[in-house]
């Protein structure tokens, strides 16, 4: 089970001394911590919980303590923040991490700013997404008060609340209460039982695509599914869909994260890739569980395209089968 009621915690600290996202890509490793007063390290700011022993994408490798040297010519910042982890344009990252400490904020109006670390993947732009821009707005925090840090800084007075989701780790039952406050004023369709197709064959991916999947919509299409490409539509149109849905299918990746946004108890057809060809990937498992999603998993068979970008040929034949034991 990936959804733990562990003990969620909020500490406050002055003078936390917060070090900007340092990525080394060849050793697949980072720094970001945060540390007390005395120099520290804050356990609650780590992106994983201690708990988790397995092998991590990027390390974080911060030290114990921070030298001396360090609080020497660094930026200030006087008043009241909250630390709420890292800041990405990942969609999938972003649902998992970057909104996993703002349960924290219970008056917004209480802080002076709302600090992030970047993220260990590269940000396009320095401004925020229009999605992001969305779930701060509807949760409460003023945009003009999100600061993402580009250096070292001396903060007055930080609270730092530990996260309400680990990713491949563990996620706290009441995580779901983000996505139900991100959902009010959503209202109902009369087509309320809305099979959906999230299609991804319209994005310029370069890694983990499949050459074919026009022809995987084509069929999911026969069996009486709407096909949507999200990236046109506006997020109040994409929520309501969601909303609306009693079934969601697609391609394993973040975009079936989206079943967090569903009613509880609705499903998703998570059809596999090459890297996990028979099971669903730990963070779907997460987001399935938590929002008591009932998963259904298409195995994947087919051709491998190009080994190194895990470009691929889903089998038709296979997924019509596939469709028809499960009585769709």
């Amino acid at each position: 089970m990936k959804v733990k009621n562990y003990t969620l915690s909020i500490k406050k600290y002055n003078d936390a001394y917060i070090c900007a996202t340092q990525v080394n890509r060849d050793k697949k490793q980072f720094k970001a911590g945060v540390y007390d007063q005395s120099g520290k390290l804050i356990s609650e700011a780590l992106r994983q919980d201690c708990d988790y022993s397995a092998q991590e994408h990027f390390t974080q490798i911060d030290k114990g303590l921070i030298a001396d040297s360090a609080y020497k010519n660094v930026k200030k910042l006087k008043g009241y923040y909250i630390y709420l982890g890292f800041y990405t344009e990942h969609y999938g990252h972003f649902l998992l991490e970057t909104l996993s400490r703002i349960w924290a904020v219970k008056d917004p109006t209480n802080y002076d700013g709302f600090i992030f670390n970047n993220f260990v993947l590269p940000r396009k732009s320095d401004e925020l997404t229009s999605f992001a821009s969305f779930c701060f707005k509807k949760l409460g925090l003023n945009l003009d008060k999100v600061i993402i840090l580009k250096e070292d800084t001396l903060v007055d007075e930080l609270t730092v609340p530990n996260a309400q989701c680990y990713i491949l780790n563990k996620v706290h039952p009441h995580y779901i209460n983000i996505f139900e406050r991100l959902q009010q004023d959503i209202s109902e369709l009369k087509a309320n039982n809305m099979r959906l197709y999230l299609s991804r064959s319209k994005l310029q991916k370069r890694k983990r695509k499949v050459v074919n999947e026009h022809k995987i919509e084509d069929v999911f299409t026969e069996y009486g599914f709407k096909v949507i490409y999200m990236e046109d539509l506006t997020i109040d149109m994409q929520l309501l869909l969601l909303a609306n849905a009693s079934v969601i299918a697609g391609l394993e990746g973040s975009a079936l994260h989206n079943c967090l946004f569903m009613k509880h108890g609705t499903k998703v057809i998570n059809i596999c890739g090459v890297r996990e060809p028979k099971r669903i990937k730990p963070n779907q498992v997460m987001c399935n569980e938590l929002n008591n999603i009932e998963s259904i998993c298409i195995p994947f068979l087919g051709q491998v395209v190009n080994e190194r970008k895990l470009v691929t040929r889903f089998d038709i034949p296979h997924l019509r089968r596939c469709l028809r034991k499960l009585n769709f």
